[in-house]
């Protein structure tokens, strides 16, 4: 047997491996932090942010700014996989990424809990729990408020109250792997810089971003326009960090180019005092729900066809019949899946789910975002993005049934909504109140509307 030879007793200086710096900044998080840990949907105090969460992130936004000029699927990842890295599978395939990543928690902030509960006893005896949600916007909130169990305190619950984590900062360091070439490195610093840029101004950390919850703020002027006018400034970034036209053969993903941004003028302040974060939210709240848009006035039915159209295929409902005995028209679904229908009076159906049926996914996140354009850690704008992400009816055709179903959560009957006129359809929209008001003939168009309506006069509105 042959032994390695025995090492020289000299010391051996081994050269270092040079990795060229992208960026290094510091970031806060000005919006309670929710999820984001090892563990899925729970805070770590210890390592509230990691690095495999914001590669995951940067990738989607490398995507939303760079994708819509590839001309295929294969393409976009094949590069998307060599900058970010690809997955490895079972066949053993996957590659390191040309970025590396780095997190350093410069403050791992203190626990918060956005919900209290109120004990409240019902006339049969049994105390059941009433939310009070502070200055925190409920309906960007409310999948964190657990599980009411009558009789029981809310710690004891078996989905109990989520925690979150507020004022937490960090550095962001991204660097140049050790094999990437020297003449590819200013190509990789752009591409940081736009999906640093476009995370920080539309995204966050942990759960909900999309709603407000771990959004960011940086002191560097690429990525926060400051004393600047916000939507100027996301203007000509936009043409910065996302040009070129759209390719029309590119894969249908969800892109900032082609999208739309409304944003109040009036800056408030995401902290302490959430006001812009709850302007933004609170748009799709009333959008949905307002008494006398989304819902008759007083607590009075709602004007959307979701809920008759569920009783319809159930044959159940109420001491009140659907208003058309044929309706069938889920409009709300272009605005992500799944939405959860949960009825309150005897005979009603039980719970469902419109849920996506395809590619072993059972969601389809929101095309618009809500949140507040920090230009200080105490100070920012409301602001609505809606993506230029693909229709519903678009996933449909090529030889593949239309990709959603409704999921019973009890053991009854699950129904397919096989037909895109179930969606998409301007002739049912006509008979719906929050589209007409709009002017639109889809949800997304139609909340599009509504925002103007709400901010009219104080919004600036920027096409991508």
């Amino acid at each position: 047997m042959r032994h390695p030879p025995p090492l020289a007793r000299k010391s051996v200086v081994l050269a270092p491996q040079t990795r060229p710096e992208l960026l290094d900044l510091e970031l806060s998080v000005v919006t309670p932090l929710f999820g984001g840990g090892i563990e899925p949907g729970q805070v770590d105090d210890v390592l509230p942010v990691r690095a495999s969460s914001i590669r995951g992130h940067l990738r989607f936004w490398w995507r939303a700014c760079r994708g819509h000029t590839y001309p295929s699927a294969a393409r976009l990842f094949a590069d998307e996989s060599a900058i970010w890295g690809k997955t490895h599978t079972g066949n053993g395939s996957g590659g390191p990424s040309d970025i590396e990543v780095e997190v350093t928690i410069l403050k791992a902030g203190r626990p918060l809990q956005c919900v209290t509960y109120e004990p409240v006893t019902r006339p049969n005896g049994h105390v059941r729990w009433r939310p009070h949600w502070g200055p925190y916007p409920a309906y960007a909130l409310f999948p964190f408020q657990g599980e009411a169990e009558d009789d029981h305190e809310p710690s004891t619950w078996g989905k109990p109250p989520r925690e979150a984590l507020s004022g937490v900062r960090f550095r962001l360091r991204l660097t140049a792997a050790p094999h990437v070439a020297a003449q590819r490195v200013a190509d990789l610093r752009e591409a940081a810089e736009a999906a640093v840029w476009a995370w920080v101004t539309f995204g966050g950390v942990g759960a909900r971003t999309r709603r407000g919850c771990g959004s960011l703020y940086c002191a560097d002027q690429r990525f926060s326009p400051g004393q600047a006018d916000p939507g100027d400034w996301i203007s000509d970034a936009v043409d910065r960090h996302a040009p070129g036209e759209t390719n029309p053969t590119c894969p249908r993903l969800p892109f900032l180019a082609g999208g739309r941004l409304l944003l109040q003028r009036r800056a408030n302040g995401p902290l302490p005092d959430l006001v812009a974060w709850g302007a933004a939210v609170n748009l799709m709240r009333d959008f949905r729900q307002r008494p006398d848009y989304g819902r008759d006035p007083g607590p009075g039915l709602s004007r959307w066809p979701e809920a008759d159209s569920l009783r319809n295929l159930t044959r159940a409902s109420p001491g009140h019949a659907p208003s058309d005995a044929d309706l069938k028209y889920f409009p709300r679904a272009e605005l992500g899946l799944p939405i959860v229908f949960h009825f309150k009076d005897a005979g009603d159906p039980p719970d469902y789910s419109l849920e996506v049926d395809k590619y072993q996914a059972s969601r389809m996140a929101s095309p618009i975002i809500l949140k507040p354009l920090a230009v200080s850690p105490e100070r920012g704008y409301p602001m609505a993005l809606l993506l230029d992400a693909p229709f519903i009816a678009d996933l449909a055709g090529e030889g593949h049934p239309f990709p959603l179903r409704l999921r019973p959560r009890e053991h009854t009957e699950e129904f397919p909504v096989a037909n895109p006129a179930d969606v998409f359809d301007p002739t049912k929209a006509a008979h719906v109140t929050p589209l007409t008001r709009a002017g639109a003939t889809n949800a997304r168009a139609a909340f599009v509307g509504f925002v103007r309506q709400e901010w009219n006069g104080q919004m600036q509105e920027v096409e991508l």
